[in-house]
C-alpha cells in the first residue's frame, strides 16, 4: 500500500503485509542480500513466538496478516501517514476474512503507533541481546533499544 502526495506527485509513505504462512507452506525462495540476513533473522524470531504462544499458536495461518514494513519520507513525518496507512492495511485484512494482524516494530515512531491503534505488546527482543552468526549486529543501534512484535484481534 502507498500514500502519495497527489500536489507534487510523490510516493510518500510504503506499507507492506503479507497472509502468515504455516511452517510447511513456508519457503524461504531467494535469499536476502547478506546485508539484510540479520533484521531477517530477527523478524522471523519474532513471529515464531507468536506461532509457538499458546493462546495464538492455533490460529489458522491464512486467518493472520503481518504488518511487516513501514516506511516515510521523512519531510512527511509525524502528519499522521504511517497511521492511516496501517489502519488501511487493517481494514483490507478484515474485508479479506482475517482474524488477527500482527506488527513487527523496530523504530520508536511504531512502538508508540501500534498501542494508539490498539495493539498489544506480545514480545520484545533488545538489540544488545540479539545474536547471529556468531554476532551482534545491532549493539551500536541507538535510536531504538529493541524490536516489538504487536497483536490485534480484528475479527
Amino acid at each position: 500500500m502507498v500514500a502519495i502526495d497527489t500536489q507534487r506527485n510523490k510516493i510518500v509513505g510504503v506499507a507492506t503485509t503479507f497472509t502468515m504462512k504455516s511452517a510447511d507452506e513456508r519457503s524461504d525462495g531467494m535469499l536476502p542480500l547478506r546485508i539484510f540476513k540479520p533484521i531477517h533473522a530477527l523478524l522471523n524470531r519474532l513471529v515464531r513466538c507468536f506461532m509457538k504462544h499458546p493462546e495464538y499458536g492455533n490460529i489458522p495461518t491464512h486467518k493472520i496478516i503481518v504488518f511487516q514494513k513501514l516506511g516515510v519520507h521523512q519531510d512527511y513525518a509525524g502528519r499522521g501517514i504511517g497511521t492511516m496507512l496501517r489502519k488501511s492495511n487493517t481494514q483490507l485484512a478484515r474485508s479479506k476474512g482475517c482474524e488477527m494482524v500482527i506488527a513487527m516494530a523496530t523504530a520508536p515512531a511504531t512502538h508508540k503507533m501500534y498501542p494508539r491503534l490498539g495493539f498489544t505488546d506480545l514480545y520484545e527482543i533488545k538489540y544488545n541481546d540479539f545474536e547471529f552468526e556468531g554476532q551482534r549486529p545491532f549493539e551500536d543501534v541507538t535510536a531504538c533499544q529493541s524490536a516489538k512484535l504487536f497483536y490485534k484481534e480484528i475479527a
